[in-house]
């Protein structure tokens, strides 16, 4: 009964902690702070490990344990809402243009785009954007998956508007620097009939503020992946892969006829190439690759296997690619970096 009625026995302090007594410790007022560091002093306390607190540490008695199974329920939610949170993460928004798709990527720093589209679509660009919540002032980065028209036409004036930086391959700068698009070779009987149409591949010429000739990573812009070199459809063309399989292969495969308004999530093949063989072994790299979706220039997204049995490529084999080993420029905290010479 002794220890019965000790254990009864509480000090003003304790018994009202709101009151700091004349000297008297205070009862844990280190334990108020952030809540990550309040949820890791739960933890701290639950696991019945002994508090450090002044108070805790002088009279060295335990706080009240709680269960191991309710304890590991703490953990997993806890677990669970830092998955759901990294998951968020990477946002992406498939912006339909008048020639061609756009992406909006967002991760955990200002947006980037890939992909600009045409010159004239500025306006239908803005209003994508705008229903986002997302200015062109707001993009951080334009990463071009190479220099045509239909694709690199808005480059210049989206980087007066908001000072993005402008990343390209390298292979591309001579398309660039004049706003017109290099000869290409048609694909097939449709290919060669567009050619006989009037269209107008001139765009603002730009020069791109970082060209990259191997491999750029991306975590500079809040974006876990890198930028790739693959020329084919181009000789400075580009693939941006995220680290959670999707990849952005820009018109090394065409989605669907049409321009992608005919079954826009069939794997084809695009109406022309600077070099055909190249773009197909560069297709069959990628494969081999962990992708889980591949978001195209025209029409998309297909998925990992519909791109397999569309081109008869089971993963593990198939033509070589111009992959090189990765070459990083540096990158500033600003996300400003410097061409490879």
């Amino acid at each position: 009964m002794a220890t019965r009625s000790a254990c009864k026995r509480r000090s003003a302090a304790e018994r009202f902690p709101e009151q700091v007594l004349p000297s008297q410790t205070p009862p844990c007022r280190r334990h108020v702070g952030s809540p990550l560091l309040t949820w890791l002093r739960v933890l701290r306390h639950t696991t019945g490990v002994l508090c450090s607190c002044p108070r805790h540490s002088r009279t060295r008695e335990p706080v009240a344990k709680v269960p191991g199974s309710l304890l590991a329920l703490v953990l997993f939610l806890i677990a669970g809402a830092a998955t759901a949170e990294t998951a968020r993460e990477i946002q992406v928004v498939q912006i339909r243009l008048s020639m061609s798709n756009a992406y909006l990527v967002n991760g955990s720093s200002r947006p980037v785009l890939v992909d600009s589209g045409s010159r004239n679509d500025l306006p239908r660009l803005g209003e994508a954007l705008a229903r986002e919540g997302v200015r062109v002032q707001d993009l951080a980065a334009v990463i071009l998956t190479h220099g045509h028209a239909d694709h690199a036409g808005l480059a210049a004036e989206i980087r007066r508007r908001s000072g993005a930086l402008v990343i390209a391959g390298r292979g591309d700068r001579s398309m660039m620097n004049t706003g017109a698009n290099d000869p290409v070779t048609p694909t097939s009987f449709a290919a060669r009939m567009i050619l006989l149409l009037p269209l107008d591949d001139r765009y603002e010429p730009f020069q791109a503020d970082v060209e990259v000739d191997d491999e750029l990573d991306l975590a500079a812009f809040g974006l876990p992946g890198r930028v790739r070199t693959m020329p084919g459809h181009t000789p400075g063309s580009l693939v941006v892969l995220l680290d959670d399989g999707r990849a952005f292969v820009g018109d090394m495969i065409l989605g669907g006829w049409l321009n992608g308004a005919v079954l826009p999530q069939r794997p084809n093949e695009h109406y022309f190439h600077m070099d055909v063989a190249r773009n197909g072994a560069n297709r069959a790299a990628l494969a081999r690759q962990p992708i889980r979706q591949y978001l195209l220039g025209h029409g998309g997204p297909v998925s990992r296997e519909s791109v397999r049995a569309a081109f008869r490529l089971d993963g593990d084999s198939g033509g070589e690619a111009a992959v090189a080993a990765p070459l990083n420029p540096a990158i500033n905290a600003r996300g400003q970096a410097v061409a490879n010479d």
